[in-house]
This record gives structure tokens, C-alpha cells and sequence, in this order.
């Protein structure tokens, strides 16, 4: 039997601004904010075992102008298939510490924010900066002070849905706080977590996707040629280049449903290839990496 009951908390983000914020960006943070505590359920499922968080509804319960004060008002509708006295007990701690559960989504919204914070900053490395590095042992000792290890943090983050989304949603959370330079954000539930100026002030004025990590682009019908073949492997052995697009020498593989025989003693042959790239974060532009031919068009 599946027993369903709901729980109730809140979530408490305060700009300190003393400029007025734009309608829109008011807009857009609020948003914003909905879709980062949506993506909060998986942080009260690990601290609180044996729980399944099946809906999140989030509503506006505070919005004050002057300081942008936004208190959110959040239902988890929750499920457990478990009759056992450990999953009563948990239950029972879920309905009497409401605090608990506020603070727990506090300190996922604080992950959430390390991680947009990172994409926005970093974009293409795996070397976040010294001030993103800061916050995330911040939120690393919120975790420890809820009852969630770094370990069962980096699993519950490792599953976080639509992580490719979170830069644009934390770049349009903190926004309303960029354009007062006196203005810091404020986390009720856990103080620690609140957001300084050293952050803001390294965002950009817009937001910007960051690029792909690698991109192909496909060609018909080009001239490649050879300077390195292997007749018995189709990924290993083989090297050249395409003319006037591709002009280093380059690791090529071929598709397995091409001949390989006849290519052996030729110095080159035409083509339908893709060029895979990679971008290269300290260079800051795009490498070639490999050319793979997907179909010999004409030998000779």
C-alpha cells in the first residue's frame, strides 16, 4: 500500500537593492526561481530516505518592492511504499521539521546556483575560479549541517534534470542584483549561503550560452588525402587531410561499410566526411580532432 501526503515549507531570497528593478527582470527572476526549486526534490529524497517527492507546486506567498524581498511558498506532494517503522519515522520528522525541509531546499538552490554560477564563469573548463570554488565549500558545510555528506551531495547533483539550463536560470535569478552595485542577495534559511558582490559583479550584462564542447560539420563530395593507411582497421592507422578545409595532418577513421582494400595504394580519394572539433577552453577557439568518412564518393 502507497501511502500520499503533502508537505509544506517556504523559501525566503532577498535582493538588497535600493534601486528599483525592471519589471521584466522581476519576471524572469521569479521563473527562474520556480524551475531551480523545482529541481530541488532530489536533495529532500536523500536526507529524508524511504520518501518520493512526486510534484513540486511553487507560489509567491512574500514579493516587496524596495529590497526585491521574494518569499516562495512550496507543496511537495510525497509518497513512500514503505510500512516499515523507519519509514513512519521519517514521515513523522518530515511533517514536525518543517525548518529542516526549508533549509534543505535552501542548500539545493544554493547547489543549483554553484553549478549555473560555474557555467556562466567557465564555460568549456573544468577549472572553476577561486570564487566559485569558495561558495561550493560553502554549500559543501551547509550539506554537512543538514545531514548530507559531499557524497550524497555529488550523487543527488549528478542527477539533477536539465543541468545544460541551469547557467541561463542562475544568470536570470542574480540579474536583479547586478545592476545595483551596492546589492548583495540574502538566504534567510541559511545565511551562510548568501550571495556577495564578489559573484555579481563577475557576471556579464547579458547571458550567453556557452559553447559546445565539440561540434561536427559535414562535407559532400571533398577531396581527401592520404598520408597514412591501414588496410585491416577502419579507426586506427589512418591520417590526412581535406584540402582547403582540413590542411594538418589529421587522425581520419572511416565508416565500416566502406572497402578498405582499394583505398590502400591510393594517395587520395573524394568523399562525404564530418569534421569533428573540439574546443579548446585555454585557446579559446575550435580544434579539429578527427575526420571521419562516412562514404568514398570516387577513388582515383
Amino acid at each position: 500500500m502507497t501511502d500520499t501526503y503533502t508537505i509544506n515549507t517556504s523559501y525566503n531570497f532577498k535582493y538588497t537593492t535600493e534601486e528599483f528593478v525592471p519589471i521584466p527582470d522581476v519576471i524572469e527572476s521569479l521563473k527562474a526561481m520556480e524551475r531551480l526549486i523545482k529541481r530541488t526534490p532530489g536533495f529532500v529524497e536523500k536526507r529524508f530516505d524511504s520518501v518520493k517527492i512526486t510534484e513540486t507546486h511553487v507560489f509567491v506567498d512574500h514579493l516587496e518592492s524596495g529590497s526585491l524581498d521574494l518569499r516562495f511558498f512550496i507543496r511537495f506532494i510525497c509518497k513512500t511504499d514503505e510500512r516499515t517503522e523507519r519509514a513512519n519515522q521519517v514521515i513523522n520528522e518530515l511533517m514536525e521539521e518543517n525548518g529542516l525541509v526549508r533549509d534543505v531546499v535552501a542548500l539545493g538552490v544554493g547547489s543549483l546556483l554553484t553549478i549555473g554560477a560555474f557555467q556562466i564563469l567557465s564555460p568549456n573548463s573544468n577549472a572553476p575560479s577561486t570564487t566559485i570554488n569558495a561558495y561550493q565549500s560553502t554549500v559543501i558545510q551547509a550539506g554537512a549541517d543538514v545531514g548530507l555528506s559531499p557524497e550524497q551531495m555529488a550523487e543527488v547533483i549528478r542527477k539533477i534534470p536539465d543541468q545544460k539550463t541551469l547557467g541561463k536560470d542562475t544568470f536570470n535569478v542574480l540579474k536583479p542584483a547586478t545592476q545595483d552595485k551596492n546589492a548583495t542577495i540574502e538566504i534567510s534559511a541559511i545565511p551562510e549561503l548568501d550571495i556577495n558582490r564578489d559573484l555579481l559583479d563577475q557576471l556579464p550584462s547579458e547571458y550567453e550560452a556557452p559553447l559546445p564542447s565539440e561540434r561536427e560539420t559535414r562535407y559532400q563530395n571533398v577531396s581527401v588525402t592520404l598520408d597514412a593507411s591501414d588496410r585491416h582497421n577502419y579507426t586506427k592507422g589512418w591520417a590526412g587531410t581535406v584540402p582547403g578545409v582540413v590542411d594538418s595532418r589529421t587522425k581520419i577513421s572511416l565508416d565500416e561499410s566502406i572497402d578498405l582494400h582499394p583505398l590502400r595504394t591510393k594517395d587520395s580519394f573524394r568523399a562525404n566526411v564530418t569534421i569533428m572539433e573540439r574546443y579548446v577552453s585555454s585557446k579559446k577557439k575550435y580544434e579539429v580532432k578527427e575526420i571521419f568518412v562516412e562514404e568514398v564518393v570516387e577513388n582515383r
